[in-house]
């Protein structure tokens, strides 16, 4: 059972049916194929790719071209035909249901908006739908990089509301302290995982225009 944040160890059968997110990574342990690169050395395969993914302001355009990149990889020529709110990944919230809250009438609006309010789930959506189609698995690496990142931002939750109890400045300067160290995570992280999203696709769209040629060569 994975019990540190810096385990590496995929998701178990049995913690698969204690949440929605568990279930969605449930999916993929079998996986036959893995990503070209992991979160770790993603930045050196795509550099550019993974500063403009980590930088606020900057890593909302990367997430929605990043995005439209990956649907037309799919599905090529389909531009946003195919979009919903975090591509249906992660259900639905009561008045909060993808693909029936009129994302088709102005998908890169809706797109714009969910890498904004929702940056670690745009990011994860698009990943993820790489992984459905291709049949990706999930590297011990990039589980360690997530799981790390995941305790940091409830880390800074449990900090806010000690601080809101206890309310000094000791409580104040450890919240702003994990929220500064949470905040730069988060940033790598997002970076690291556009940088091998962006990486996967390049690499197979290479791959999908050298076939047929080579083929030819053979024949």
């Amino acid at each position: 059972m994975a019990c540190c944040c810096l385990d590496g160890s995929p998701v178990s059968q049995e913690e698969v049916g204690k949440s929605k997110a568990n279930q969605r990574y449930g999916d993929y342990i079998d996986n036959p194929n893995k990503f070209d690169v992991n979160m770790c050395h993603s930045c050196t395969k795509s550099p550019l790719c993974c500063c403009f993914g980590g930088l606020p302001i900057v890593s909302v355009c990367s997430a929605i071209k990043l995005r439209h990149k990956v649907l037309n990889h799919v599905n090529p020529g389909s531009g946003w035909e195919n979009y919903t709110c975090c591509q249906s990944k992660f259900g639905g919230c009561c008045c909060i249901q993808p693909g029936s809250m009129g994302e088709q009438n102005f998908p890169a609006g809706y797109m714009a908006c969910e890498a904004c309010c929702c940056a670690g789930m745009a990011i994860s959506a698009t990943r993820i739908e790489m992984m459905e189609e291709h049949r990706l698995s999930v590297d011990a690496c990039d589980n360690r990089i997530i799981r790390f990142n995941n305790c940091l931002q409830c880390a800074v939750c449990v900090a806010r509301i000690v601080d809101c109890i206890i309310n000094n400045d000791t409580t104040e300067y450890i919240e702003n302290v994990l929220e500064c160290i949470a905040s730069i995570v988060f940033c790598s992280v997002s970076g690291c995982m556009t940088a091998q999203v962006d990486h996967e696709v390049n690499l197979r769209d290479k791959a999908k225009s050298v076939s047929p040629t080579t083929q030819g060569m053979e024949r």
